[in-house]
Protein backbone atom coordinates (compact mmCIF):
# COMPACT_ATOMS: atom_id res chain seq x y z
CA UNK A 1 0.00 0.00 0.00
CA UNK A 2 1.16 3.29 -0.85
CA UNK A 3 1.47 5.82 1.77
CA UNK A 4 0.97 9.78 1.15
CA UNK A 5 2.93 11.65 3.47
CA UNK A 6 1.80 15.56 4.03
CA UNK A 7 4.36 18.57 4.98
CA UNK A 8 2.98 20.36 8.05
CA UNK A 9 2.85 23.81 5.11
CA UNK A 10 0.54 21.61 3.61
CA UNK A 11 -1.93 20.23 6.14
CA UNK A 12 -1.78 23.99 7.95
CA UNK A 13 -3.39 25.13 4.35
CA UNK A 14 -5.84 22.21 4.61
CA UNK A 15 -6.77 23.24 7.73
CA UNK A 16 -7.06 27.11 6.88
CA UNK A 17 -9.07 25.90 3.66
CA UNK A 18 -11.64 23.71 6.30
CA UNK A 19 -12.26 26.69 7.90
CA UNK A 20 -13.09 29.04 5.51
CA UNK A 21 -15.37 26.58 3.89
CA UNK A 22 -17.06 25.94 6.91
CA UNK A 23 -17.24 29.61 8.67
CA UNK A 24 -14.93 28.62 11.44
CA UNK A 25 -12.73 31.51 10.54
CA UNK A 26 -15.17 34.19 11.42
CA UNK A 27 -14.96 32.92 15.01
CA UNK A 28 -18.37 32.82 16.58
CA UNK A 29 -22.32 33.78 16.01
CA UNK A 30 -22.45 36.90 18.45
CA UNK A 31 -26.20 36.80 18.43
CA UNK A 32 -27.39 33.04 18.10
CA UNK A 33 -26.91 31.09 21.40
CA UNK A 34 -25.92 34.00 23.42
CA UNK A 35 -28.68 35.52 26.31
CA UNK A 36 -30.21 38.29 25.09
CA UNK A 37 -30.62 41.54 27.11
CA UNK A 38 -33.76 41.27 26.06
CA UNK A 39 -36.26 40.01 23.30
CA UNK A 40 -38.60 42.61 23.03
CA UNK A 41 -38.05 43.78 19.56
CA UNK A 42 -37.49 41.11 17.80
CA UNK A 43 -39.98 40.07 15.79
CA UNK A 44 -38.98 43.87 14.05
CA UNK A 45 -35.51 42.15 12.81
CA UNK A 46 -38.06 39.20 11.51
CA UNK A 47 -40.08 41.35 9.60
CA UNK A 48 -37.60 43.75 7.77
CA UNK A 49 -34.52 41.75 7.38
CA UNK A 50 -36.06 38.96 4.96
CA UNK A 51 -37.33 41.92 2.51
CA UNK A 52 -35.22 42.80 -0.74
CA UNK A 53 -33.04 45.40 0.69
CA UNK A 54 -34.25 48.58 -1.58
CA UNK A 55 -37.78 47.60 0.11
CA UNK A 56 -36.41 47.44 3.86
CA UNK A 57 -36.33 51.60 4.84
CA UNK A 58 -39.93 51.78 2.94
CA UNK A 59 -41.16 48.97 4.99
CA UNK A 60 -39.56 50.09 8.60
CA UNK A 61 -40.77 54.28 7.80
CA UNK A 62 -44.76 52.51 7.22
CA UNK A 63 -44.66 50.07 9.78
CA UNK A 64 -42.75 50.94 12.61
CA UNK A 65 -42.20 55.11 12.69
CA UNK A 66 -41.62 54.80 16.41
CA UNK A 67 -38.69 52.14 16.31
CA UNK A 68 -36.34 54.65 17.51
CA UNK A 69 -38.59 55.85 20.59
CA UNK A 70 -39.26 52.21 21.46
CA UNK A 71 -35.33 51.15 21.26
CA UNK A 72 -34.44 54.21 23.37
CA UNK A 73 -37.21 53.28 26.23
CA UNK A 74 -35.78 49.67 26.59
CA UNK A 75 -32.07 50.90 26.41
CA UNK A 76 -33.04 53.09 29.35
CA UNK A 77 -34.54 50.48 31.79
CA UNK A 78 -31.29 48.32 30.84
CA UNK A 79 -28.82 50.84 31.73
CA UNK A 80 -27.11 50.67 28.70
CA UNK A 81 -27.63 54.71 28.15
CA UNK A 82 -25.81 57.09 30.35
CA UNK A 83 -28.31 58.42 33.23
CA UNK A 84 -30.34 61.68 31.82
CA UNK A 85 -28.65 61.39 28.51
CA UNK A 86 -30.54 63.00 25.86
CA UNK A 87 -31.02 60.87 22.49
CA UNK A 88 -30.35 62.84 19.79
CA UNK A 89 -31.28 60.33 16.51
CA UNK A 90 -31.27 56.70 15.87
CA UNK A 91 -29.80 55.02 13.12
CA UNK A 92 -30.57 52.11 11.70
CA UNK A 93 -28.85 49.29 9.17
CA UNK A 94 -29.77 45.53 7.89
CA UNK A 95 -26.73 43.47 6.87
CA UNK A 96 -23.81 41.03 8.41
CA UNK A 97 -20.55 42.01 9.76
CA UNK A 98 -17.36 40.56 11.00
CA UNK A 99 -14.66 41.24 13.42
CA UNK A 100 -16.87 42.47 16.13
CA UNK A 101 -17.65 42.23 19.34
CA UNK A 102 -21.48 41.69 21.49
CA UNK A 103 -21.84 41.88 24.94
CA UNK A 104 -25.17 39.64 25.99
CA UNK A 105 -27.44 39.25 28.78
CA UNK A 106 -25.08 37.61 30.94
CA UNK A 107 -22.70 40.98 30.32
CA UNK A 108 -20.15 38.39 28.68
CA UNK A 109 -18.62 40.06 25.71
CA UNK A 110 -18.40 37.72 22.57
CA UNK A 111 -16.00 37.95 19.49
CA UNK A 112 -16.91 37.03 16.11
CA UNK A 113 -19.31 37.66 13.75
CA UNK A 114 -23.17 38.54 13.26
CA UNK A 115 -25.28 37.41 9.83
CA UNK A 116 -28.60 39.88 8.18
CA UNK A 117 -29.08 41.75 11.74
CA UNK A 118 -30.63 45.00 12.18
CA UNK A 119 -28.54 47.52 13.89
CA UNK A 120 -29.26 50.67 15.67
CA UNK A 121 -26.79 53.73 15.74
CA UNK A 122 -28.14 55.78 18.64
CA UNK A 123 -26.35 59.21 18.90
CA UNK A 124 -26.76 61.25 22.27
CA UNK A 125 -26.15 64.96 22.79
CA UNK A 126 -22.70 65.93 24.24
CA UNK A 127 -21.09 62.05 23.76
CA UNK A 128 -18.94 61.85 20.01
CA UNK A 129 -19.09 57.70 20.30
CA UNK A 130 -22.40 56.96 19.58
CA UNK A 131 -24.02 54.17 21.14
CA UNK A 132 -24.27 50.69 18.56
CA UNK A 133 -26.47 47.73 19.40
CA UNK A 134 -28.18 44.70 17.96
CA UNK A 135 -32.13 45.05 17.82
CA UNK A 136 -33.07 41.76 18.16
CA UNK A 137 -31.20 40.80 21.38
CA UNK A 138 -30.43 44.75 22.62
CA UNK A 139 -26.79 43.37 23.23
CA UNK A 140 -24.73 46.34 22.85
CA UNK A 141 -22.23 46.01 19.47
CA UNK A 142 -18.59 46.86 19.74
CA UNK A 143 -15.63 47.25 17.07
CA UNK A 144 -18.21 48.90 14.82
CA UNK A 145 -16.63 50.52 11.90
CA UNK A 146 -17.59 54.10 12.19
CA UNK A 147 -19.19 54.18 8.24
CA UNK A 148 -21.71 50.72 8.24
CA UNK A 149 -22.92 51.82 4.84
CA UNK A 150 -19.30 51.73 3.16
CA UNK A 151 -19.04 48.24 5.25
CA UNK A 152 -22.01 46.84 3.15
CA UNK A 153 -24.58 47.46 5.35
CA UNK A 154 -28.38 48.80 4.20
CA UNK A 155 -29.16 51.89 5.52
CA UNK A 156 -32.94 52.48 7.07
CA UNK A 157 -33.32 55.78 7.99
CA UNK A 158 -32.90 57.96 10.98
CA UNK A 159 -35.71 58.61 13.59
CA UNK A 160 -35.80 61.11 16.29
CA UNK A 161 -37.29 60.00 19.99
CA UNK A 162 -39.78 62.46 21.84
CA UNK A 163 -39.03 61.47 25.14
CA UNK A 164 -41.18 63.87 26.88
CA UNK A 165 -44.97 63.94 26.17
CA UNK A 166 -48.73 64.69 27.38
CA UNK A 167 -51.67 62.74 26.90
CA UNK A 168 -54.23 64.60 24.74
CA UNK A 169 -58.39 64.06 24.73
CA UNK A 170 -59.24 60.82 22.81
CA UNK A 171 -55.68 59.01 23.02
CA UNK A 172 -53.77 57.04 24.87
CA UNK A 173 -49.85 55.97 24.90
CA UNK A 174 -49.61 53.73 21.33
CA UNK A 175 -49.71 56.45 19.49
CA UNK A 176 -46.71 57.69 21.28
CA UNK A 177 -44.48 54.75 22.04
CA UNK A 178 -45.77 52.13 20.09
CA UNK A 179 -48.02 49.17 21.25
CA UNK A 180 -45.27 47.01 23.21
CA UNK A 181 -43.55 49.85 24.53
CA UNK A 182 -47.04 51.13 26.34
CA UNK A 183 -47.67 48.10 28.05
CA UNK A 184 -44.32 47.85 29.83
CA UNK A 185 -45.05 51.85 30.71
CA UNK A 186 -48.54 51.20 31.98
CA UNK A 187 -46.53 47.81 33.79
CA UNK A 188 -43.88 50.14 35.55
CA UNK A 189 -46.13 53.05 36.78
CA UNK A 190 -49.01 50.80 37.23
CA UNK A 191 -51.36 52.26 35.38
CA UNK A 192 -54.33 49.63 34.55
CA UNK A 193 -55.13 48.09 31.01
CA UNK A 194 -58.60 46.82 30.07
CA UNK A 195 -59.78 44.88 27.22
CA UNK A 196 -61.96 47.21 25.41
CA UNK A 197 -62.82 51.17 25.97
CA UNK A 198 -64.32 50.53 29.20
CA UNK A 199 -62.74 51.46 32.03
CA UNK A 200 -64.00 49.54 34.64
CA UNK A 201 -62.94 46.57 37.35
CA UNK A 202 -64.43 43.42 35.35
CA UNK A 203 -62.74 44.21 32.05
CA UNK A 204 -59.13 44.65 33.46
CA UNK A 205 -56.25 42.94 31.97
CA UNK A 206 -53.06 42.06 33.18
CA UNK A 207 -49.40 43.27 31.31
CA UNK A 208 -48.76 39.46 30.10
CA UNK A 209 -52.22 38.99 28.57
CA UNK A 210 -51.94 42.50 27.20
CA UNK A 211 -48.75 41.56 25.43
CA UNK A 212 -50.44 38.33 23.30
CA UNK A 213 -53.58 39.93 22.87
CA UNK A 214 -54.28 40.25 19.37
CA UNK A 215 -54.76 43.67 19.00
CA UNK A 216 -56.34 43.26 15.41
CA UNK A 217 -59.32 41.79 17.34
CA UNK A 218 -59.93 43.30 20.64
CA UNK A 219 -58.94 46.77 21.88
CA UNK A 220 -56.96 47.74 24.76
CA UNK A 221 -57.03 50.48 26.12
CA UNK A 222 -54.82 52.20 29.33
CA UNK A 223 -56.15 53.65 32.08
CA UNK A 224 -54.48 57.12 31.39
CA UNK A 225 -56.36 60.77 30.83
CA UNK A 226 -55.69 64.22 29.36
CA UNK A 227 -53.23 65.70 30.86
CA UNK A 228 -51.14 62.54 32.21
CA UNK A 229 -47.22 63.53 31.84
CA UNK A 230 -44.39 60.81 30.64
CA UNK A 231 -41.16 61.84 31.02
CA UNK A 232 -38.95 58.52 29.55
CA UNK A 233 -35.66 60.54 30.05
CA UNK A 234 -36.39 60.30 33.74
CA UNK A 235 -38.54 57.54 33.87
CA UNK A 236 -41.22 59.52 34.99
CA UNK A 237 -44.74 59.60 34.92
CA UNK A 238 -47.18 62.72 36.41
CA UNK A 239 -50.92 62.11 36.08
CA UNK A 240 -52.89 64.87 35.43
CA UNK A 241 -54.31 67.10 38.19
CA UNK A 242 -57.58 65.90 39.54
CA UNK A 243 -60.67 68.40 38.62
CA UNK A 244 -61.66 70.30 42.05
CA UNK A 245 -65.70 69.48 42.76
CA UNK A 246 -67.78 71.63 41.83
CA UNK A 247 -69.26 74.18 44.44
CA UNK A 248 -73.15 74.57 44.95
CA UNK A 249 -74.02 77.87 46.17
CA UNK A 250 -76.16 77.01 49.07
CA UNK A 251 -77.18 78.78 52.45
CA UNK A 252 -75.46 77.79 55.65
CA UNK A 253 -76.72 74.93 57.71
CA UNK A 254 -79.19 76.62 60.39
CA UNK A 255 -79.69 79.94 58.57
CA UNK A 256 -82.27 80.65 55.66
CA UNK A 257 -80.81 82.34 52.84
CA UNK A 258 -81.69 86.05 52.59
CA UNK A 259 -84.03 86.21 49.03
CA UNK A 260 -85.10 89.60 48.03
CA UNK A 261 -88.67 90.74 47.30
CA UNK A 262 -89.12 92.35 44.27
CA UNK A 263 -92.62 94.19 44.18
CA UNK A 264 -94.34 94.51 40.44
CA UNK A 265 -96.73 96.63 41.99
CA UNK A 266 -96.13 100.77 40.74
Amino acid sequence: MQQHKFSTLTIGAMVILAMLLTGCGKGTDVVTGHLPVSAALAQVREAIVPLPPAKRAAYMQQHFPDLGQQLVWFLREHNTLPNGATVQNVEFFAGSLEKVKAEDGNGVTNEGFFENQLVARVHIVGQQKPVDVIVSCLNGAFNLPGNLVQAGMTPLGTQTPVERFTIANGEGIVPHVGYITAVELARKHHIMLYRGKKQDPVHIISYDEALKADTDQTQITAGVKPGDKFDLIAGAYTPAPKAAPRKHLRAPVGKRAKVKRISFRR
